[in-house]
Order: C-alpha cells, then sequence, then structure tokens
C-alpha cells in the first residue's frame, strides 16, 4: 500500500475538486506520481479508498 501525503501547493487544488465532489480527488505519492483517488463503497456499506496513477499531469494549480 502507497502512502500518500498532500503537496503544499496541490491542497487548493484538492480543496476544489473536493468542493465538486466528496468522493473523488488528485493527490500526490511519495515518489511524485499523481493519483486519481475514489471512495469507494460496497453494497454492505464498507468505503474503502482506491487510487490510480493519472495518465497525464493535473492541471497547475497556481498557473
Amino acid at each position: 500500500m502507497k502512502k500518500i501525503r498532500l503537496a503544499p501547493a496541490l491542497l487548493s487544488l484538492a480543496l476544489v475538486l473536493l468542493s465538486f465532489s466528496a468522493s473523488a480527488f488528485i493527490v500526490q505519492d511519495k515518489d511524485g506520481t499523481w493519483l486519481d483517488c475514489n471512495w469507494i463503497t460496497n453494497s454492505a456499506g464498507e468505503s474503502r479508498l482506491q487510487c490510480e496513477p493519472l495518465v497525464s499531469q493535473p492541471p497547475d494549480p497556481n498557473p
């Protein structure tokens, strides 16, 4: 399991994304890989975080 951290510059982007969808956001792991993360809930009501590498880089939050 990869440890995930929110980079300071990414925090504003994550907050904007969270405001649009409480279950989806983008983070950067300790190796610098951008991950598209979603909360997945099964039929039993159990939730887990699922992250997959992004195909392209996310937009710069500070253009």
